[in-house]
């Protein structure tokens, strides 16, 4: 019984980090279905659009400004958090497998090889992830390193809130 709760268990858990995947995956299409590579310009714009309004000196009236085709936020810096996030749930899962399969030696050899199945369905799903967070990476590479430097930034404002007392 105690198996069958752990096994439904680590489904539950795999199911729900797919879901987050497509969800992931969904928010960053804007992204991938653009044909050519993002430009640093774009993002720069699309970071500072929401902040921006010009005014014409001459007629005092607003210009329009045509709003970019994406939203940095939502459609970068999410998706490539829930991949990492995705890739790193997945990971954790293959990692407790193995120990579970090294620990757990005296299984039947249909058990053992129904594990072995499973261990190889984690290994191809945490490639998910990462080739999902690789075709939005490659769009442009000025992303990466945009979202990167965000991502880092706060990784350690949550570290350094972490540490205060």
């Amino acid at each position: 019984m105690k198996f069958a709760r752990e096994f439904g268990f680590q489904c539950f858990v795999f199911v729900v980090l797919i879901c987050l995947l497509l969800v992931g995956w969904d928010l960053s299409r804007p992204i991938i279905n653009t044909e050519t590579a993002i430009r640093a310009e774009d993002v720069v714009e699309c970071i500072v659009y929401p902040f921006t309004n010009t005014e014409d000196d001459n007629s005092g009236e607003f210009d329009e400004i045509s709003a970019p085709e994406f939203h940095f936020f939502t459609n970068i810096v999410i998706p490539i958090t829930i991949y990492i996030l995705c890739a790193g749930g997945m990971i954790y899962l293959l990692i407790e497998n193995l120990r579970l399969l090294k620990v757990c030696s005296y299984q039947s050899a249909p058990g053992r090889f129904l594990w072995i199945v499973w261990l190889i369905v984690l290994g191809a799903a945490v490639l998910l992830p990462v080739i999902f967070g690789a075709q939005l990476i490659m769009k442009g590479v000025i992303l990466a390193v945009i979202a990167t430097v965000i991502f880092l930034l706060i990784l350690g404002i949550i570290t350094r809130l972490s540490h205060l007392k």
